[in-house]
């Protein structure tokens, strides 16, 4: 109903800025988040009815309020509290549900009770505006819990003081764990997560259809408010069919499942699973990014299978575990329509609404990933891994996959912070700061993301490896956000480097330690294929970046990044499973009389000072020596493309030729191309041949050290020896890029078309990759004296 009046009430309130117009509209649906985590447990506590009715005069109360608001402030605060009381049917309704129907006959209930909320938006605004204001009576609601059904009649059975004291006592500590059940469901629950994760995608979605919808028809099409809300009309055709339509297969497609699950048994001791619930969901998910009728019969199809699917895993607790599948879907729709006039400013109305469409498709992918979930929070493959899974293979490539998504966002971040730092620097108002500072702000998220190696691998082991990806993944999806609001000043991108770098080196090290639980003979080409997805993220992105810079600017394109990274990291994250139970031993010191392994860990420690300088310096080389900012663009997308080749072919070479013996060409390779090629490259051809064989030497690096130090230390000693290898490398990641914009300063890097004021740093580079190499020799040697045998 607030919707097509957002520009009326926004010039009678004296409201001008764009967000706070959307906020008096998405505020309400922050309200829908909290009110059910407060009023489900309730409701499991005092009842259905009581909380239903006095949500009832609570949200008239303050509905009342909002239309006497005279200013912004209190509009958005009236709003807000009526949807705390507006809130209650979401989350009691789904307790109602569960106590009136079995769970064969619950789809037809869950079709009309999830249409209600969803036709809301549709028919008030064309109520609202033709200046209709509905007058709903109360409903005399009856009890239907039936733990407090039992207690009232207990209570007019026995009336004794005794038992009245005992009763209050125990109705405080009942509700003070139901108050933090929902809670403990979103955070232990896989289904709970998943569930949230897509709803929350849909809805946010949803919203912005519903918040832009009055601009696009009386903007764009010159349409009269009232003309306008009929489009919403389609949206309503679809939630109506596709709830009918639902409701009938919901619970035919149970029964249906429930038969042939029980063929050889009883009917009377027939079971079924809430999961029988979930096929209609494909097919929503399929239908929701096509168009705005059939958005609607998709998402109403999608809405309707998660919640019976909700009631029917939690039961008696539907209530709470509702509330807190609910939660993140309205803080998404209170939260992305607030950036929806700035999206469309940008992108405009075809890209926008396609934007939208790509972050409900990767967020489907979330719910079609089925895995049997036990109710103490660890999955059940969790707990009997350690015996069944089979090494170098089954489910460690599912593993591999997540962790591969993992490291795509790690190295889209370094290999696009090149591209980023040149755009800075022609901004106006960062065009007094000196490359060395943008390439110490880059060299700051990188060295974080190994220095805390050490932390990560003690972290895993406490809370799991799971867990501390998707810590990772939503640290860096909050850098890339802190970025986007923070182009213009120095101290905000340091920020979000630093963010960058605790979530990178979460994602960063469980990526390197968890293919060593379930590999032996294949680790090379698992390392391989989990490093191939850092070439790619840093290839695409490269790409990606630079298009999105020339479009939308610097802050949109990290806001891009931050949504992409969110909506295909988490799901995958919550793929990833340990094969042995985790160990908090990050540190072992004892490793270091192992002088193999020492002079790994030191050539480690050194190389890494070279390794990112041309990732970084690769586009200003360029433009100095007269190449167009495209052409740089596309230098630098060659190096990591042959930088995702590397990491692949290199893991393949470790299993066939041996992993130290890759590690010793590796660092060969990096030398000889920085000494030999990169320091005459005053040509596009020649530094096309060095991107080219230094990408690939590059990558492999990242494939062949771990692997080496797994190799030789064992499964078991290997997370500690990789974690403080890792760390080892915080100081070069810090200090090596600054070194080389130094020595480019002090030799006047500003002279055009020439690589002679680059030469310094290229020889320190080059240098240090040398000094590498033998150290690596000296490992080797220890081995074996004969080189051409596998090790």
């Amino acid at each position: 109903m607030v919707a097509p009046a957002l520009a009326n009430m926004a010039t009678g309130l004296g409201i001008r800025n764009a967000v706070v117009s959307q906020l008096t509209l998405t505020i309400f649906m922050l309200a829908y988040a909290i009110g059910p985590l407060l009023l489900g447990p309730l409701s499991e506590t005092s009842g259905r009815s009581p909380v239903l009715l006095a949500s009832n005069v609570f949200y008239l109360a303050w509905t009342l309020g909002c239309g006497l608001a005279r200013n912004k402030a209190e509009l958005i605060a009236f709003r807000f509290l009526a949807g705390i009381g507006g809130s209650a049917p979401l989350a009691v309704g789904a307790g109602v549900i569960s106590d009136l129907w079995a769970p064969g006959e619950r789809g037809q209930a869950v079709g009309i009770y999830s249409l209600a909320p969803l036709l809301g938006p549709v028919i008030g605004p064309l109520t609202g505006a033709a200046g209709v204001v509905g007058v709903v009576g109360f409903v005399f609601i009856r009890e239907t819990y039936v733990p407090v059904l039992l207690k009232q009649r207990q209570h007019h059975v026995s009336r004794d003081e005794t038992s009245g004291s005992n009763t209050s006592e125990s109705l405080m500590t009942r509700l003070r764990l139901a108050s933090v059940r929902p809670l403990q469901f979103f955070v232990t629950e896989y289904i709970i997560m998943v569930v949230a994760i897509y709803m929350a995608a849909v809805f946010g979605v949803l919203y912005i259809l519903l918040s832009t919808y009055p601009k696009v028809w009386t903007q764009e099409y010159d349409e009269r408010p009232g003309i306008g809300a009929l489009n919403y009309i389609s949206l309503g055709l679809g939630y109506v069919l596709g709830s009918q339509i639902n409701a009938c297969s919901s619970d035919a497609i149970y029964r249906c499942l429930l038969v042939r699950r029980n063929a050889n048994e009883p009917q009377s001791s027939a079971k079924g699973e809430p999961e029988f619930r979930v096929p209609p969901m494909f097919v929503g998910s399929v239908l929701i990014p096509i168009g705005s009728f059939i958005f609607s019969l998709g998402s109403i199809t999608c809405m309707q299978s998660m919640q019976a699917y909700v009631i029917d895993s939690y039961a008696e607790y539907a209530a709470s575990g509702l509330a807190a599948a609910v939660l993140l879907m309205h803080i998404a729709a209170f939260g992305i329509p607030l950036f929806a006039p700035y999206m469309y400013d940008s992108l405009h109305y075809g890209w926008g609404n396609s934007t939208s469409r790509r972050l409900k498709k990767m967020a489907a992918r979330s719910v079609h990933h089925e895995e049997p979930v036990s109710l103490g929070g660890r999955s059940e493959p969790d707990q009997a891994s350690e015996s069944t899974a089979i090494r170098d293979g089954g489910y460690g490539w599912v593993v591999v996959f997540a962790c591969f998504v993992q490291t795509f966002w790690v190295n889209a971040w370094t290999g696009s912070w090149g591209i980023i730092q040149a755009a800075l620097l022609l901004k106006s108002s960062m065009r007094t700061t000196p490359a060395s500072t943008l390439s110490f702000v880059g060299s700051l998220g990188l060295s974080l993301t190994v220095a805390l190696g050490l932390a990560c691998v003690w972290l895993a082991g406490v809370i799991g490896a799971r867990w501390s990806s998707l810590i990772g993944i939503a640290f860096f999806g909050a850098s890339t956000l802190v970025g986007s609001f923070t182009v213009s000043n120095i101290g905000g991108l340091f920020m979000s480097a630093a963010l960058y770098g605790l979530g990178g080196s979460l994602m960063f090290t469980m990526s390197n330690s968890l293919p060593l639980q379930w590999f032996n003979d294949r680790l090379g080409t698992a390392n391989g294929l989990v490093k191939l997805g850092g070439g790619i993220g840093a290839t695409v992105m490269a790409l990606v970046v630079q298009q999105l810079i020339y479009k939308v600017g610097i802050a949109w394109t990290f806001r891009v990044m931050a949504l992409t990274s969110l909506a295909s990291g988490i799901p995958t994250a919550l793929l990833i499973r340990e094969r042995a139970p985790p160990s908090s031993s990050s540190i072992d010191m004892s490793l270091f009389r192992n002088l193999t392994f020492f002079f790994l860990f030191v050539a480690g420690f050194i190389g890494i000072f070279a390794l990112y300088i041309p990732s970084f310096f690769l586009p200003t080389v360029a433009t100095s020596i007269g190449l167009s900012s495209t052409t740089a663009a596309g230098v630098m997308a060659c190096y990591n493309a042959c930088m995702a080749l590397g990491r692949l072919a290199s893991g393949i070479a470790c299993d066939k030729l041996g992993s130290t013996n890759m590690l010793l060409l590796t660092m060969a390779l990096n030398a000889v191309t920085m000494l030999a090629i990169w320091s005459v490259a005053s040509t596009l051809a020649v530094l096309i041949v060095f991107a080219a064989l230094n990408g690939i030497a590059n990558g492999a690096f990242f494939v062949t050290m771990p692997t080496a130090i797994g190799r030789l230390l064992g499964p078991h000693a290997a997370p500690a020896g990789i974690g403080m290898a890792i760390t080892g490398w915080s100081v070069g990641d810090l200090l090596g890029n600054p070194i080389a914009g130094f020595l480019i300063a002090a030799t006047h890097a500003d002279r055009a078309n020439s690589i002679v004021p680059y030469r310094a740093a290229i020889f320190y580079a080059g240098g240090t990759a040398a000094i590498s190499t033998a150290l690596v020799l000296v490992a080797r040697l220890r081995m074996d004296a004969n080189l051409i045998k596998k090790f």
